[in-house]
């Protein structure tokens, strides 16, 4: 069956991937409780409305970890590599997040589907310079 505007072909292999990932002895903390998927999120940053849908939010007893799946074939090697876009993206979830959940620390990490490799986006890529450049 084809979701939305994806192919058969492209929806089978995407719900591949997503079960892969879901076995995965090292992604199990993904999919442990409390989590939120598809969350609607908006807010002012620096005057500017934002709104987005961040994918996948965990919530634990001291941090907040913001998950964004990206589905690219060829993922980024190291933080440093992610498309400008994305790490923008993250830094508004980030800001976001935030300002909802003041007393906890806030983590974001991108889930690439074809490596499997979650990897943590560094504070100092997710600055408040992107997102007034953005918005």
């Amino acid at each position: 069956k084809a979701y939305g505007d994806l192919s058969k072909e492209r929806s089978q292999e995407l719900y591949i991937e997503y079960k892969d990932l879901r076995d995965a002895p090292h992604l199990q903390y993904l999919f442990q409780e409390p989590y939120m998927v598809e969350l609607p999120i908006a807010g002012t940053i620096q005057g500017k409305t934002c709104i987005g849908r961040i994918d996948r939010l965990l919530i634990q007893e001291d941090q907040v970890i913001i998950v964004d799946y990206k589905t690219d074939q060829t993922p980024a090697n190291r933080p440093e590599d992610i498309p400008e876009g994305y790490r923008t993206q993250l830094s508004i979830y980030n800001q976001l997040v935030k300002d909802l959940f003041p007393k906890k620390s806030v983590a974001c990490q991108i889930l690439w589907t074809k490596s499997g490799n979650a990897m943590t986006i560094p504070a100092h890529l997710l600055n408040s310079e992107r997102i007034t450049d953005a918005a």
